[in-house]
């Protein structure tokens, strides 16, 4: 960015991403930044990884809980969430019921357990919730609107049951892998300074 574009004061945010890709790659920026990074990852079990890290089952709504209790135990309640387990990683082909249900769990349901288990800790400090999604996706060269547009409907709901929570959807279109971050249009620029 140019003159007269401050940083953000330093702040926690929790990304729920995934291995080696774009939360990968936002995360990094983040913690260049100075901001205080926990990623959240999808796994087997519950488990902490190591000072900045959680696995977490997406289908499993205590784990959500026990995710924010823990955080809020150690004082690092979120500034800002960043969810995007909702991102399709490039498959393509016929949507088939199982992938359907797969990006509800993973989209949809885990949005949802997530809200309700900042609203059980009774989180009353202002915080955002940015989601990125594919609201579009190319299938076969026709475009369809599958989980992700379900979950931007969603975004318009849970601020009405959480007035602490904004939601913001972004949606994007699957970019190449090796695209750098900065170039995706994606992350919204009060994420970084350019």
């Amino acid at each position: 960015g140019g003159p007269g574009e401050g940083k953000e004061s330093p702040s926690v945010w929790w990304v729920f991403g995934e291995e080696n890709g774009l939360g990968t790659r936002l995360e990094e920026r983040l913690r260049q930044e100075g901001h205080r990074v926990i990623a959240v990852k999808i796994g087997d079990r519950y488990e902490q990884e190591g000072e900045n890290g959680y696995r977490i089952d997406h289908k499993n709504p205590g784990h959500y809980e026990a995710l924010v209790k823990d955080l809020g135990k150690r004082n690092l309640e979120p500034g800002t969430i960043v969810h995007m387990w909702s991102v399709n990683r490039g498959k393509q082909g016929p949507l088939s019921r199982e992938i359907i249900d797969e990006q509800q769990d993973r989209g949809l349901y885990s949005l949802v357990y997530l809200a309700q288990a900042l609203g059980k800790q009774v989180i009353k400090t202002p915080l955002t919730i940015d989601v990125i999604a594919e609201a579009r996706q190319e299938v076969n060269g026709e475009e369809i609107f599958p989980a992700g547009a379900t979950i931007m409907g969603v975004l318009n709901v849970l601020p009405l049951e959480y007035p602490n929570i904004r939601c913001r959807g972004i949606d994007i279109r699957q970019p190449r892998p090796g695209t750098p971050v900065e170039d995706l249009g994606v992350v919204p620029k009060h994420l970084h300074s350019m």
